[in-house]
C-alpha cells in the first residue's frame, strides 16, 4: 500500500511540475497583442463566410486559404471581436493539449512513465519557436502539430492489429507534415514488419 501511494505521490509532483514548467515558460504569450497577420488572416475568414470556411475544410481540394483556422478565428470573433487575449489564451491551451499529446504517443508507442513524462516536459515550450508562444498566427503550426500527433496516436493504438489506416487532410497547409507524417507511419509499417507482427497497411491521403 505504501509502494501504490509513493508512486502514486510521485506521478502527481511529476505531472504538476511539468504543468508548472509550461505555465511559467507559456503564460506570458496570453498577455500580448496582434501581430501583422492576424488581421489578415482574420479577415480573408469574415469575408468568405463561416459557412465557406466550413465547405473548404470538408472539400479540401477547393483552393481555399489554410480553411483549419478558419476554425479557429471565426469562432472567437464572435464572441469577442478584435480582443486579442482570447485568441491567445486559445493558443495556450491548444499548446498544452500538444503536451499531452505527445505524453500520449510516448505511452503508446510503448515507453514508461518517466519517458512520456521528459518528453512532455521537453516539448511544453521549444527554445527555437517562440512564434507559437507570442504570435497568434502560428495557429497553423499549433495546429498542424495537434492533428498530426493525433495521427500518430491512432496509428500506434492499433499498428498491432491489421487494418487500413487513411489520416485526412485538415488543411493547414504547412509543408513538413505531407513529408514527415507519411514518412514516419512507413517507417514504422516497415519496423512492425521486420519485428514479425501484424502488418498494418497505411493509405496517406495528406495532413497539410
Amino acid at each position: 500500500m505504501r509502494f501504490v501511494t509513493s508512486s502514486w505521490f510521485a506521478r502527481l509532483a511529476a505531472a504538476c511540475y511539468i504543468a508548472c514548467h509550461f505555465v511559467r515558460l507559456a503564460f506570458d504569450g496570453t498577455r500580448v497583442g496582434w501581430t501583422d497577420d492576424d488581421p489578415m488572416n482574420l479577415y480573408k475568414y469574415w469575408t468568405a463566410g463561416i459557412a465557406a470556411v466550413i465547405k473548404s475544410n470538408l472539400a479540401f481540394w477547393n483552393g481555399f486559404y489554410r480553411p483549419l483556422g478558419g476554425l479557429f478565428y471565426l469562432p472567437i470573433y464572435a464572441v469577442a471581436g478584435m480582443n486579442p487575449a482570447p485568441y491567445r489564451w486559445a493558443m495556450f491551451l491548444l499548446l498544452g493539449l500538444n503536451a499531452l499529446l505527445v505524453y500520449a504517443l510516448v505511452r503508446g508507442l510503448g515507453e514508461g512513465l518517466r519517458a512520456a513524462g521528459l518528453a512532455a516536459l521537453f516539448v511544453c515550450v521549444h527554445g527555437a519557436m517562440p512564434d507559437l508562444v507570442y504570435d497568434t498566427s502560428s495557429i497553423y503550426d499549433v495546429l498542424c502539430v495537434t492533428f498530426s500527433l493525433l495521427t500518430l496516436i491512432v496509428y500506434t493504438s492499433g499498428r498491432t492489429r491489421e487494418g487500413k489506416l487513411c489520416a485526412t487532410r485538415l488543411g493547414t497547409r504547412k509543408m513538413p507534415a505531407p513529408i514527415i507524417m507519411p514518412t514516419t507511419i512507413e517507417a514504422a509499417s516497415i519496423s512492425e514488419s521486420w519485428r514479425g507482427s501484424c502488418p498494418v497497411e497505411v493509405t496517406w491521403a495528406s495532413l497539410s
